[in-house]
């Protein structure tokens, strides 16, 4: 019985552990990885290291553009944003996970992961 249990924690606790744990950005991956509204995506375990290593303010949009594709929703003009969706997070309720881009003048000045609750 104890053997059993056991089995079944760790075989649990090993698909949690890989379904769950951070990926270093990949565009490939960004790319193809389904999106939309608040859906599960690949994106989401993509997203921290995307931010923290990936997007450096003062970048180019052309060159954003190229790493992410076109954003999912685009404001233009001098100060604008670009948004890409990026995840539903498992809660009480659904959690809309998206990545914000603040922009000015042709280039990134922020880049942050919000989470819709």
């Amino acid at each position: 019985m104890v053997l059993a249990v056991g089995t079944l924690v760790t075989t649990f606790g090993l698909r949690y552990y890989f379904a769950h744990r951070q990926l270093s950005f990949d565009r490939a991956r960004w790319l193809a990885a389904s999106h939309g509204y608040c859906s599960k995506s690949e994106r989401g375990r993509m997203v921290d290291d995307l931010v923290h290593r990936h997007l450096r303010p003062g970048m180019p949009l052309i060159q954003v553009r190229r790493l992410l594709g076109p954003p999912d929703v685009k404001e233009d003009g001098v100060w604008g944003s670009w948004q890409y969706e990026v995840d539903q997070e498992e809660g009480l309720l659904a959690i809309c996970v998206y990545l914000a881009l603040e922009t000015h003048a042709g280039r990134l000045k922020h880049a942050e992961v919000y989470r819709d609750y």
